[in-house]
């Protein structure tokens, strides 16, 4: 049973200095990053037999975080983020300008590149097969109820600000298999913004690729 935020402040945080908050809040981030790791180890189609699963409980450790800090800043701390954090809020804070979302994923011989596209409160959604060096574009019917709104939402729940610019497999004599790639746009002058793999993906790329009504 894994505990609520609230509860992993009240047994665990409370009445305890701020240094001691602040070495907690470390170490959770040091325990997520671990669980992070652990997933680029995985296969994407191997399937967990642990409960709860690892995605469940990299989520949660977020929120502990998220909670956590809440705390720290109660009780008269002051959180200094560091690199990474400022870059995944500066990403964040960003989100609402976002008028294009690219994803493509590509297998042996064929692949595919859905892009959604902004227009006004709604979203346009044209899906590219990629097969045999030959495109084929059509609109994509599944999404005609969908809204830009939910194109975002996607983007946050899936924290892809927390997501690495570039995911490699370490086996290096793996010379196919599978890319992917990521791509947004913004409406701000904010530079493009990439993401991609080869055989190696984020934590919750298989997820990412559901909310978006894409069966890999």
């Amino acid at each position: 049973m894994m505990l609520s935020p609230d509860a992993v402040v009240e047994y665990e945080l409370k009445g305890k200095s701020k240094e001691r908050v602040l070495a907690w809040i470390h170490g959770a981030r040091r325990r997520m990053l671990e669980m992070k790791r652990e997933a680029l180890r995985r296969d994407f189609d191997e399937e967990e037999v642990m409960c709860p699963s690892l995605q469940v409980r990299i989520d949660v450790q977020r929120e502990y975080i998220k909670e956590a800090k809440v705390y720290y800043e109660k009780i008269g701390g002051k959180y200094v983020m560091n690199a990474n954090e400022q870059k995944a809020a500066d990403f964040e804070n960003a989100i609402e300008h976002i008028i294009e979302l690219s994803v493509e994923f590509t297998g042996h011989d064929n692949g595919e590149r859905r892009t959604f596209t902004k227009e006004g409160d709604k979203v346009k959604v044209v899906r590219d097969e990629l097969a045999f060096n030959k495109m084929t574009e059509f609109e994509e019917d599944i999404y005609s109820e969908w809204s830009w709104d939910d194109v975002l939402e996607v983007i946050r729940c899936c924290y892809l600000s927390e997501w690495k610019r570039k995911y490699i497999s370490h086996e290096m004599l793996v010379l196919d298999g599978d890319y992917w790639k990521v791509e947004v746009k913004y409406d701000n002058g904010l530079k493009k913004c990439k993401f991609e793999g080869s055989n190696c993906y984020p934590y919750n790329f298989k997820h990412f690729l559901e909310l978006l009504e894409w069966n890999i």
